[in-house]
């Protein structure tokens, strides 16, 4: 009859009972790897991969995700000022973090603006900004668009509310999508809004046009509930403050 030899054996921290020619490393640095700060604890500040204690002081996590992105952490808020120049690519707002985006001149914001992970999204386009879509997530996103700015998409299919104020001439000339949460749509500038507002599975949608040869496009309001009775108003192709 053979016999398998047991051996008792203590490898770093971890001792027990191994096969004879066995092998056990137990790493206790193993227990610091991490990918970025808000993996350590007790003060400790991740660094080439593991948490290191140091006395230096300590990147909020605000600051960490925002400024990788090319924002500013301002209170807990990633703000970022974009120029032509100075947001050359799509602005992607970190997630889980309130965002805020103002796009300051023509061309500003230029190649899109994606906030689909951020905890709510607030955009400012001036005149001749934000000429590719606009993408909001599941939270609130608000956006403010003067002159003759957001020509691209607005997409607020996920959002669980959306307000959105075109108050330039010519100002959301694409479509602006709404989904199962509320839609608030100011059209206020003269043919703003001229690709018009899909609403048609939101909760409620409210769109105002204002503004002198507004709402060019139909709105198509909530299925469930506008109906001309209820608040849609066929005259300007808007969705009542009833529905």
């Amino acid at each position: 009859m053979r016999v398998l030899a047991i051996l008792g054996v203590c490898v770093g921290l971890t001792c027990g009972l191994l096969a004879a020619g066995s092998c056990l490393v137990d790493r206790k640095s193993n227990e610091f790897a991490c990918s970025t700060t808000t993996d350590c604890v007790d003060g400790r500040q991740c660094m080439s991969g593991f948490c290191i204690a140091s006395d230096a002081p300590i990147v909020p996590p605000c600051a960490e995700n925002c400024t990788d992105l090319g924002g500013e952490c301002v209170e807990e808020v990633c703000r970022f000022t974009c120029t032509a120049a100075s947001c050359p690519g799509i602005v992607q707002c970190p997630a889980d973090l309130p965002c805020e985006i103002g796009c300051t001149d023509a061309g500003a914001c230029g190649t899109g603006i994606a906030c689909t992970t951020a905890a709510s999204c607030t955009i400012t386009c001036a005149d001749g900004a934000c000429q590719a879509p606009i993408d909001c997530g599941s939270s609130a996103c608000a956006i403010t668009c003067n002159g003759t700015s957001c020509a691209g998409e607005i997409r607020c299919q996920q959002a669980d509310r959306c307000v959105v104020a075109c108050n330039g001439p010519n100002s959301c000339a694409a479509q602006i999508l709404c989904g199962n949460g509320l839609c608030d749509i100011d059209c206020n500038g003269a043919t703003s809004c001229a690709g018009g507002t899909a609403c048609s599975n939101s909760c409620r949608c409210d769109v105002d046009c204002l503004g002198v040869g507004a709402c060019g496009a139909a709105a198509t309001c909530p299925k469930q509930q506008c109906t001309e009775a209820a608040g849609c108003d066929p005259t300007n192709n808007g969705c009542g403050p009833s529905c």
